[in-house]
């Protein structure tokens, strides 16, 4: 570090001087700054803008294919009889079920003096194929709960399994029971609970079972035919669907369209076009305060072309085939605002135009009701140039999209690279300006110190030839 002398021949603050004068020669170097900073904001904004693309072109592909408008579900008319689920195997049909009766466990209640003498007798007890061992305890409900807990600890093992749950009632004030609950419901032989003492089932109910409940299989009518189950779950019994029982009563499951899902899809994708929109109109917008900063982006082109192809196409008629309640073979020309989907409807004065989609669900669902197969063609259709029709909304904006999310050739994508290399040529130049402002420094630390230095010298003779002028006056004085 260098010697800094403040002035001290001079009489100079050569310390503020030599501040004010880096200020000065610091002026190109903050301005760069600015500019990096800018350029940072702006390249955050089309970030966000890529990111808002992307989710964009999500939402479109969920909606560019005819299949994607005719995913099928199932709906029960009664959800406190049976719920049902369905995949992409089921076909449509309506089905009418009578839930009669409930899939149940085997539920055992066992006296707990009788299976505690019989372990303490050394007697091999076992539950399912388990073991139990003689269990330990102060009193009668601490060695219940030690044998509940060895039945439900191996409960699920693949193997010596006690194939039930087991838990410890109070039945009265000096009484509990052990109570064992099969695993699985239904009524065959494999899923009862197996209590065996010695080898031998216990089935005498004075002896060792206090209650034994039996399990049912579940049971109902399917348009008139009787099925049976051991669990309340039938997932063979029509294909591609799956009926889970929650209690007895009579149903309608009607197996068709699932409009719910197409107007969630549709819905993502007014979210998504929505969010891009605002993105670029915000940004090509005056400021509302005039004296305040004009965006950065206010003319940007490429914001310009994205709002104008995005609004173009939404709003560009689709030619689609008659269908539906249309005359058969006619030609269409419809438009996404005769479906419930609108850009700034109503809207005269530009003040008020926010580009934004406005969803009308319960029109939207109508004319997809009244006409499904113009609905969709309008979103999907491929143009045909025999039929004189043209291409869908979706399929439009599928087509341009990638000109702007690609990777490679993105138009987006290439501009935010375009401001990685900018930004990095700006470092370089910040780097190298920062290194020359050192040295200005130094140099004028330098040279401010020397003319310190040169003064002091100065001064020091200055006052050496003043003592010898004294000293001669003095002399001639005397004489």
């Amino acid at each position: 570090m260098g010697i800094s002398i403040t002035g001290l021949a001079s009489g100079l603050d050569t310390v503020q001087m030599i501040s004010d004068l880096m200020k000065l020669e610091s002026i190109p170097y903050k301005n760069l700054e600015t500019k990096k900073s800018g350029l940072q904001k702006e390249q955050t904004i089309f970030r966000s803008i890529n990111t808002a693309f992307r989710s964009l072109e999500t939402a479109i592909n969920n909606l560019k294919y005819a299949g994607d408008w005719n995913q099928l579900k199932g709906v029960s008319s009664n959800t406190n009889a049976l719920k049902v689920s369905t995949d992409s195997k089921v076909m449509q049909g309506e089905y009418n079920i009578n839930v009669q009766q409930l899939a149940t466990k085997n539920v055992v209640q066992i006296d707990a003096d009788h299976i505690l003498a019989e372990l303490d007798a050394n007697k091999e007890v076992k539950i399912g194929n388990y073991k139990l061992t003689a269990p330990t305890g102060a009193t009668v409900k601490d060695r219940l709960n030690n044998l509940a807990a060895q039945i439900n600890d191996n409960s699920s093992a693949e193997t010596d399994s006690s194939g039930a749950k087991a838990s410890v009632i109070q039945i009265s004030d000096d009484k509990y029971s052990l109570v064992l609950n099969s695993v699985n419901t239904g009524s065959a032989a494999e899923n009862k609970v197996n209590f065996t003492v010695n080898g031998d089932d216990q089935i005498v109910p004075e002896n060792i079972y206090v209650n034994n409940t039996p399990g049912k299989d579940a049971k109902l009518t399917i348009n008139g035919v009787e099925v049976t189950r051991s669990s309340n779950e039938f997932d063979n019994l029509v294909d591609g669907a799956t009926f889970t029982l929650t209690g007895t009563g009579q149903s309608t499951v009607s197996v068709g369209v699932d409009v719910d899902g197409i107007v969630s899809k549709v819905k993502e994708f007014v979210a998504a076009y929505n969010k891009v929109s605002e993105l670029v109109k915000d940004n090509l917008k005056s400021p509302e305060d005039p004296k305040k900063e004009f965006n950065p982006l206010q003319s940007d082109s490429l914001l310009k072309n994205i709002s104008n192809q995005l609004y173009t196409i939404f709003n560009t008629g689709v030619v689609v085939e008659g269908a539906g309640n249309s005359a058969s073979g006619s030609k269409i020309q419809s438009f996404m605002e005769q479906i419930g989907l609108s850009i700034d409807k109503g809207v005269t004065k530009a003040e008020g135009m926010t580009g934004k989609i406005t969803f009308d669900e319960a029109a939207f669902k109508n004319a997809l009701a009244e006409d499904p197969k113009k609905v969709i063609n309008i979103f999907t259709q491929s143009a045909d140039s025999a039929k004189d029709t043209t291409d869908g909304i979706m399929t439009k904006f599928s087509a341009i999209i990638g000109n702007y999310t690609s990777s490679v050739n993105g138009l987006v994508s290439k501009k935010i690279t375009g401001y990685d290399s900018e930004l990095k040529m700006i470092d370089e130049r910040l780097s190298n300006m920062s290194r020359s402002l050192e040295m200005t420094e130094a140099r004028l630390k330098l040279q401010f110190g020397n003319m310190e230095t040169m003064l002091s010298s100065l001064k020091n003779e200055q006052k050496w030839l003043a003592s010898q002028f004294d000293a001669l006056l003095g002399t001639k004085s005397n004489k």
